[in-house]
């Protein structure tokens, strides 16, 4: 059966990856949650999704081998460059429209270092992974 113009059909509507949009971190810049203060609100809007897989990672310095961006610091005439380094995955079960996710700068019941860090944020629905988002947030020192 084919579906008439301008309408999708279920079948087309099922197989489409979901998608993420409007995220955002607020504040973008905070210190970790140690003690019961501290910690940023992840806010997204998904299209569809089950699961909405969290990936923070850390900025780090790297240095050029061939292509590659590889651990350590540019040392002699070789140029740097930035590596991004995961710290942390969570995985939260999320339906379509807006999801509020907690980041709290702590790991392992640690406080992550001051730094610049990202969440990459990706939504899988029915087996089928959509493209990912990223955020920048900033971690402050623990007062």
């Amino acid at each position: 059966a084919v579906a008439p113009s301008g309408t999708a059909s279920a079948a087309a509507r099922e197989v489409s990856a979901p998608t993420v949009s409007r995220a955002s971190v607020a504040p973008q810049r905070f210190r970790p949650a140690v003690g019961g203060r501290g910690g940023a609100r992840l806010t997204a809007t998904l299209s569809s999704a089950e699961r909405l897989k969290v990936v923070l990672e850390r900025r780090t310095a790297g240095r050029k081998r061939g292509s590659r961006c590889v651990a350590g610091a540019a040392r002699g005439g070789a140029s740097g460059c930035v590596r991004w380094t995961a710290v942390s995955t969570t995985t939260h079960r999320a339906g379509a429209g807006r999801t509020v996710v907690p980041v709290t700068g702590v790991v392992g019941g640690r406080a992550l270092p001051a730094g610049t860090y990202r969440a990459v944020l990706t939504p899988t629905a029915s087996g089928t992974t959509g493209p990912a988002r990223r955020v920048a947030l900033t971690l402050l020192t623990v007062r």
